[in-house]
């Protein structure tokens, strides 16, 4: 029943038993009230609030106010560790409690909050699934219609989608190409438009005209006429020609450039052609042809001159005619030889032709003395061999074969102690001797 408020106390007014049970049934009837509208509105909801981040596996949300099943509840801020790899649904349960699930069932029967998929370590993602009743919501145009009953954010989410279908666009908020009433203007106005369609007069006429078929067979017979319009075979002035039984149809001698040929002046021409054809005065053979297709065009003749012309390997060239000239004759060349052979006759005649180029000196005490420097155009390679970190061997080689072999030994403390130079049959060996450590003297021997 409607609660009865008494707004008339007076200060000296007993309370009653009546008033306080009265009071009470009202704070009562009210908060039911309450909830009633909370159901009405959505049953289980979030007011405000309850936002979600996320650290490691650790969710962390913002104070709010929701409703679950009519039951309104003020939730303050705090967080809930989340489990490793294991996807888990956030749900504000009937005891005002924010508690995690797998069921989505489970989440869904409470106040649904938030979905959380994690790993070891932290979140892969997650999805915010608050049913939230607030000054504005946020439409899911994407939403298919599957129930008369839902959340009125759903219905708003199913009314756009239906809304989009309507107007065809991407989005449903977007206006269409055209509203209703243009469209129906639009529709008024081609219903109108006798130029696009037909009247039944129109329909009737044109339905009265001969068919496809009906035209064929009208040719058809046509042209299975044989006499049509009087036409004849023969030469008739002013008439269709026909042939007759064998093909034929006669026409008049011809008197202009592109008048039809009859047969007479066919075989006149032909006649003319045939004597033509056989007069070989006018006309010449095949050999002949070959023969003068065969002979040199001037053109050719020339081009033969001029590559004749310019071969300098058959022809000489004024420079060369006059080198040529210039050579020493047979006489003139003999008497050169003859000159040449009795200068080298008397050299070979001295004693010592070429003493004055050679290094002489077979004593300690000789001195060649020269100017010019004696520079080795030999190829020979070296090969060199180490004992330790010790240069013992050098090997100056011909290709396989060792000319000169310096062998190298060494004293205790690292200095160089002799070397040994071989070299056609013949060994110099030159020793060192050292004073404190410095190099004293060098004596030689040879064998």
């Amino acid at each position: 029943m409607t609660y009865q408020a008494k707004t008339n106390w007076k200060p000296d007014d007993p309370v009653m038993e009546t008033d306080y049970i009265r009071i009470e049934q009202g704070i009562a009837d009210a908060h039911q009230l309450v909830k009633d509208l909370a159901n009405e509105l959505g049953g289980s909801f979030v007011f405000s609030g309850l936002t979600f981040t996320y650290t490691g596996l650790t969710a962390n949300y913002a104070a709010g106010t929701a409703y679950v099943k009519g039951q309104r509840f003020s939730v303050s801020a705090g967080s809930i560790p989340l489990n490793a790899n294991q996807g888990q649904y956030i749900y504000l349960d009937t005891d005002g409690v924010i508690k995690k699930s797998t069921s989505q069932a489970v989440a869904d029967g409470v106040c649904p909050l938030w979905y959380f998929s994690t790993n070891v370590t932290t979140v892969l993602s997650y999805t915010d699934r608050r049913n939230l009743l607030s000054d504005s919501i946020t439409v899911d145009q994407t939403q298919v219609p599957s129930s008369n009953t839902a959340k009125w954010p759903k219905f708003f989410s199913f009314f756009a989608y239906l809304f989009k279908g309507v107007t065809g666009e991407a989005d449903w908020k977007t206006a269409p190409v055209k509203t209703i009433k243009q469209l129906w203007t639009d529709l008024s106005n081609h219903i109108a438009d006798m130029v696009s369609h037909i009247t039944a007069a129109e329909r009737t006429a044109w339905n009265a005209k001969e068919t496809p078929d009906g035209a064929q067979a009208k040719v058809n017979l046509h042209a299975n006429e044989t006499n049509v319009h009087g036409a004849t075979p023969s030469a008739t002035a002013n008439r269709i020609v026909q042939r007759d039984a064998s093909g034929r149809a006669k026409v008049s001698d011809p008197a202009a450039v592109d008048d039809i040929a009859n047969k007479k002046v066919v075989d006149a021409v032909d006649s003319k052609l045939t004597t033509h054809t056989g007069d070989n005065a006018k006309h010449i053979t095949q050999a002949e042809r070959d023969a003068w297709n065969a002979k040199e065009t001037p053109s050719g003749a020339q081009s033969k001159v001029d590559t004749h012309a310019a071969d300098n390997v058959k022809h000489i060239t004024a420079a060369e005619r006059s080198s040529w000239n210039a050579k020493e004759t047979p006489a003139g060349a003999q008497a050169k030889a003859d000159a040449v052979q009795a200068n080298l006759n008397t050299h070979l005649s001295a004693p010592d032709p070429h003493s004055q180029y050679q290094l002489k000196g077979t004593a300690n005490a000789d001195v060649n003395k020269t100017k010019a420097v004696q520079l080795q155009t030999d190829t020979r390679s070296l090969v060199l061999t180490y004992t330790g970190n010790q240069l013992t061997k050098v090997e100056e080689m011909d290709g396989a074969t060792a000319i000169k072999t310096t062998n190298l030994t060494y004293n205790g403390d690292g200095t160089l102690a002799t070397t040994q130079e071989i070299a056609g049959g013949t060994t110099v060996t030159k020793t060192l001797t050292y004073t404190s450590g410095k190099l004293s003297g060098v004596t030689k021997a040879v064998v």
